[in-house]
């Protein structure tokens, strides 16, 4: 960030949020609203319907879209100053100010109803028969609780069934 224009910041929060994992700060909604909160107030507010369709300060607006992806896809929930912090930034119908209510629409959704019974765990496993086990309970029951019985081949006795005609 250069001068009392601050210029960079854009360039900052992309090489900040390549960062995050690193640090192990990618949970922590404290570090996005501070790295929001480094554009400018005020300057990039659309004056007119034209400047607010077609995304006045482009690149700007991005940027925040993208901070906002990188909060929903790390299940982090935004609050409500970091909506005050996007409308004094960009105003109440910028494109950043909708992915905002649109992440509070439905990230509650998905995080209080679990959109699927069969959640994931967080760290999926590498083995084959693992992962088949977690598919064929997913494709062949109803209810969750139900449980997958595995048998060996060498358990099963062989019957011969024959028909004629």
């Amino acid at each position: 960030m250069k001068g009392p224009q601050l210029r960079g910041h854009v360039e900052f929060i992309y090489s900040a949020l390549k960062l995050l994992e690193e640090y192990g700060v990618q949970k922590d909604l404290e570090v996005y609203k501070r790295l929001l909160d480094l554009m400018p107030k005020a300057k990039m507010i659309p004056t007119n319907v034209f400047q607010q369709e077609f995304m006045h300060y482009p690149k700007q607006q991005q940027c925040a879209i993208d901070t906002l992806d990188m909060m929903e896809i790390n299940g982090v929930m935004p609050d409500t100053e970091m909506e005050q912090i996007l409308r004094n930034t960009f105003g109440k119908l910028s494109h950043p100010v909708r992915k905002y209510g649109r992440m509070m629409y439905w990230m509650p959704k998905f995080k209080v109803r679990k959109a699927s019974p069969w959640t994931l765990p967080h760290i999926v496993p590498n083995d084959a028969f693992e992962l088949a086990k977690m598919a064929v309970a997913r494709m062949c029951t109803v209810d969750p609780t139900s449980s997958v019985i595995i048998y060996q081949t060498s358990e099963v006795r062989m019957r011969w069934r024959t028909r004629g005609l």
